[in-house]
């Protein structure tokens, strides 16, 4: 039989990120297994960074324009991170603070779940830095108020967005814990409303 595959860098960048988030789970665990999944992490790291360099920058931004993969930028800044929590390499660290920022000041409602997920492995000025940003998501998560009741995205695509509203809760949960004067603990219950089918 014959199979037909794809090499996708934005694919692998979500791998790599899960690659390098399981080797610090796995520590202390099974450490032969954490630096394997770290292995492959950087190796996939590298390998999309390659194929990337050689798309041509309107491919580029097509890659980037693609939401429900994150685009390549996204994909990239959260393996960084990834890698950097797991290792404490600096260039991994410098990589990441180079794009958040500009992601960020793009759209913050795609950037934010990365952003907060950074959080526990930076400095106060980082959280500092980030509160203005937390306060504009906190305007975002208002907006869908006046779009369902429930006020969370949903999907009006073919694929209804369930991993959407998860990953939005998800990053309103961490918005609050870690800006809660910012991002009220009533938020938090936003996406539990959905899922159950609570009509608030």
């Amino acid at each position: 039989s014959i199979a037909f595959t794809t090499r996708d860098p934005r694919l692998d960048l979500r791998a790599a990120t899960m690659f390098a988030a399981a080797s610090r789970a796995l520590e202390g665990y099974n450490d032969d297994l954490a630096m394997r999944a770290l292995l492959q992490s950087k190796r996939l790291t590298r390998e999309a960074t390659e194929l990337l360099a050689k798309k041509k920058p309107a491919d580029r931004q097509m890659d980037d324009d693609v939401s429900w993969l994150g685009g390549a930028e996204q994909g990239d800044m959260a393996t960084n991170l990834h890698l950097y929590a797991a290792t404490k390499e600096k260039h991994y660290l410098d990589r990441f603070e180079h794009q958040i920022w500009k992601a960020l000041d793009r759209n913050v409602s795609h950037a934010m779940q990365t952003a907060l997920d950074a959080v526990p492995y930076m400095d106060e000025a980082y959280k500092q830095k980030l509160r203005p940003y937390v306060a504009k998501y906190d305007e975002y998560i208002k907006n869908f108020d006046t779009q369902n009741p429930y006020g969370v995205p949903i999907g009006l695509g073919n694929w209804a967005g369930v991993n959407a509203v998860l990953n939005f809760g998800i990053t309103v949960n961490y918005a609050h814990i870690y800006y809660p004067d910012i991002v009220s603990k009533d938020e938090v219950y936003r996406v539990a409303n959905w899922l159950y089918g609570r009509h608030p």
